[in-house]
């Protein structure tokens, strides 16, 4: 089994092993879903308690709540606590009435989540007479707003780290065991790449601890707040993971430099490592899928370690103008192979994130994620192009080149062009893998903004459908039309006119239930008895649905003697907030994704395609007389 094969197929099998067998926490930037006193409101009087639902898990120990008058004093609030069990709604006690005369007020947060992300906002009210001259605020409207640009930095370092050591390891396992010098420098410099990976690990961890003292008002407690930090929120829980991962893999290069089994092991851990990094991206906070989401996520990190990483490691330690050795010409000539698999596994996942990630065109061409995203498309298209270049190159022979460049109608048969000799190679690959590295360096630039910014989906990004507040559905024998209105978030009224299609009837309705599911955010689904108001007529009224977006809604129709018949509606409740259409609101995910499976099968076409060469260019060894 050729080396590229084997590499290619060990990680497809961890994935597959650690897909099936990790749990991992689902983690996003937690972002507001409901305020009270909700934006906008005029009150008789002050409320006792505010209180704000999240859709992530907090850490009340690491938020803080404010109320600021209209000349910005600050009014004294007291602690910050949970409101119940789940951990995703915080409550703070406010002054009593008489401290809070009428007037018009902004309510301020900054609250941590689990996973280590800050989400900020603010609401306006107002008490008694005022006059509410703001305008009502979009608590998630943080998805264009720049990041810190240490946070950036620290991203960029993590990643571009993180590639280096994955690199590395995948250009060792294509270099002979008996290239001793070359796997010395190739496991050196996996050694520096996982030492400076751990060395900003540490420093990110104690940025972001600076981060949470200076929230606090006391930048100087923020060595307190380390172990606090690792221990009550995901962020931290994983940054030990990720940390300890890292320390095995370079104690296993340091130690066991010539074991076969520390190979395997080393894969083992640097795919856990993926996993790890994967699960505290924006994957991980995907409703739906998330296991799938995280390990799409973890598979693109691992490849495009192995493309640009693996770049950086040959080009640094097996430069280009060492090709006139036939063993130097050799190891590009499978890192080439590798990188063709990679670039092709990179493009479905990519394109399977974009779908999750990029609610539609508009979403694509007016946020600040979509077009950092384009610009990344457009760097990754640049580096492919040259990688194909260069691997065209080192495989003139190669059967897909060969019927792109083949003659119309060749008068007389030729003999094979021969290949370029080493030498000759030195040039044109030396300048086009550098320059296929620089742009990956911006890739990974790209990549830690994209990673430290909200995702373009969410409510204001989906397309209002037509006649939106009716829909009808028949369910066994039973017609049954929901209508709602007004079909927006908070308190709505729910008609519901169920009726049998069959005279006479099988037996008259006893029950009428509603159920209601958010298909976005981990809420409860909510059911609700319908009230009877006229013959098959039922309604109920509430604020079941009270937030924007997607929603599945279940009538069930109970009848004595008979099963329950369920009709089952696919609802959206738009957004106060819609985006104005430019080219077009509607969702791309299902589309999109059944291109990634696409590419998912040519990556296999070409794993194959590589292979059938590799054995078919194999000298054939001699046989013993």
């Amino acid at each position: 089994m050729s080396d590229i094969k084997r590499i290619s197929i060990g990680i497809l099998a961890v994935l597959l092993l650690m897909h099936l067998g990790v749990a991992i926490p689902a983690l996003a930037h937690a972002k507001v879903v409901q305020i009270t006193p909700a934006d906008g409101t005029l009150l008789d009087r002050a409320s006792p308690d505010v209180q704000l639902w999240f859709s992530e898990s907090v850490v009340p120990e690491f938020s803080t709540i404010h109320i600021l008058d209209t000349t910005g004093h600050t009014l004294a609030l007291t602690h910050v606590r949970y409101a119940g069990s789940d951990q995703q709604s915080l409550l703070a006690t406010l002054p009593t009435d008489k401290a809070l005369p009428d007037g018009v007020y902004s309510l301020t947060w900054s609250v941590l989540a689990r996973d280590g992300h800050y989400t900020r906002g603010y609401s306006v009210f107002g008490i008694g007479t005022a006059t509410l001259m703001h305008p009502a605020t979009n608590p998630d409207s943080e998805s264009d707003l720049a990041p810190p640009p240490a946070e950036v930095l620290f991203r960029g370092l993590t990643y571009g780290l993180l590639a280096g050591l994955i690199g590395s390891l995948g250009v060792l396992g294509l270099v002979q065991a008996n290239l001793n010098q070359a796997r010395q420098r190739l496991r050196r410099y996996a050694l520096i790449c996982g030492g400076a990976l751990m060395a900003t690990s540490v420093l990110w961890l104690f940025w972001h601890a600076n981060g949470l003292g200076e929230s606090d008002g006391d930048q100087a407690r923020w060595v307190t707040l380390l172990w606090p930090l690792l221990t009550q929120t995901e962020w931290g829980q994983l940054w030990l993971v990720r940390f300890g991962l890292m320390l095995a893999v370079s104690v296993i290069l340091r130690v066991a430099t010539n074991m076969r089994w520390a190979n395997w092991v080393v894969l083992l851990l640097v795919v856990a490592l993926c996993l790890a990094q994967a699960a505290i991206g924006h994957a991980a906070g995907l409703f739906g899928q998330t296991a799938l989401s995280i390990a799409s996520a973890a598979l693109h990190i691992l490849c495009a370690g192995l493309w640009m990483g693996g770049l950086a490691a040959l080009t640094i330690n097996i430069p280009p103008w060492q090709l006139h050795d036939n063993a130097a010409l050799g190891i590009w000539k499978r890192f080439s192979q590798l990188a063709l698999i990679a670039v092709s596994v990179l493009l479905a996942t990519g394109i399977y994130s974009t779908a999750r990630q990029v609610q539609s065109v508009d979403a694509l061409i007016s946020t600040l994620y979509g077009r950092v995203l384009l610009a990344k498309i457009l760097l990754m298209v640049g580096a492919g192009l040259l990688g194909l270049r260069n691997n065209r190159h080192l495989h003139p022979t190669f059967a897909l080149w060969r019927r792109t460049s083949a003659p119309a109608a060749p008068a007389a048969p030729a003999a094979p062009a021969a290949p370029a000799a080493p030498a000759a190679l030195a040039a044109p690959i030396g300048h086009s893998a550098w320059a296929e590295l620089g742009l990956g360096i911006c890739v990974i630039v790209a990549t830690s903004l994209l990673t430290a910014i909200s995702p373009a989906r969410g409510p204001e990004f989906m397309a209002a459908l037509p006649n939106n507040a009716t829909r009808s559905q028949l369910a066994g024998d039973m017609l049954i039309q929901l209508t709602i209105k007004p079909n927006l978030p908070g308190q709505n009224l729910v008609v519901i006119d169920a009726s049998s299609m069959r005279r006479p009837e099988l037996a008259p309705i006893a029950r009428v239930i509603l159920r209601v599911a958010n298909t976005e955010r981990s809420l409860d689904t909510v059911s609700v008895d319908a009230i009877k108001i006229s013959d098959a007529r039922y309604q109920v009224g509430g604020n079941q649905l009270a937030l924007a977006g997607p929603w599945q809604i279940a009538v069930v129709v109970r009848r004595k003697g008979l099963e329950d018949v369920t009709a089952s509606f696919d609802w959206i409740v738009p957004s106060a907030n819609i985006r104005p259409v430019l080219l077009s609101n509607q969702t791309w995910e299902a589309p999109l994704t059944s291109m990634a499976g696409a590419l998912v099968v040519l990556a296999l076409v070409l794993l194959a395609l590589v292979t059938l060469h590799n054995r078919k260019t194999q000298p054939v060894p001699e046989r013993p007389h």
